[in-house]
């Protein structure tokens, strides 16, 4: 992780020493530079989406979840925490979609105190099971959360 803030460091430097030769080399031959300016403007913007998209990714969909008859058990896969929940910790389990996609299912376990733990559909292994498992698990399926 730090090396890849060094890198994005560096690479923001030269393109603020460098940017306007590299400006002027890309648009030497181009007649509509208004438009060149315009494209080239959006890269920065993309590159923030990109960013928080990923990020929001990692922030809320970073625990290794692991099933057994008695309880939940979840592992940080940053910061290599465990945090273990009993059956009778939990509320319920609900359906729901990842900013608005409909491809990138979640189920969220809702806990008792308040807390909840987030299973994306394409960070998990056995996601199709999933339901089923908590089904026989005798975790009950919340509506409208």
């Amino acid at each position: 992780m730090f090396i890849g803030f060094v890198v994005f460091i560096a690479l923001g430097l030269v393109i603020i020493i460098y940017g306007r030769t590299i400006l002027d080399i890309l648009s030497a031959k181009e007649k509509n530079k208004i438009a060149m300016y315009i494209g080239l403007s959006m890269v920065p913007l993309g590159i923030s989406w990109m960013i928080f998209f990923w990020g929001r990714i990692l922030k809320n969909y970073r625990s290794i979840i692991t099933l057994s008859q008695n309880s939940i058990i979840q592992k940080d896969a940053i910061f290599f925490t465990v945090k273990e929940y009993s059956l009778n910790d939990i509320e319920g389990y609900s359906d729901s979609i990842y900013l608005g996609d409909i491809l990138m299912k979640t189920i969220v376990i809702n806990l008792k105190d308040g807390s909840s733990i987030k299973i994306l559909n394409y960070l998990t292994h056995n996601f199709e099971n999933l339901k089923l498992t908590l089904k026989l698990l005798k975790i009950k399926r919340l509506k409208g959360k």
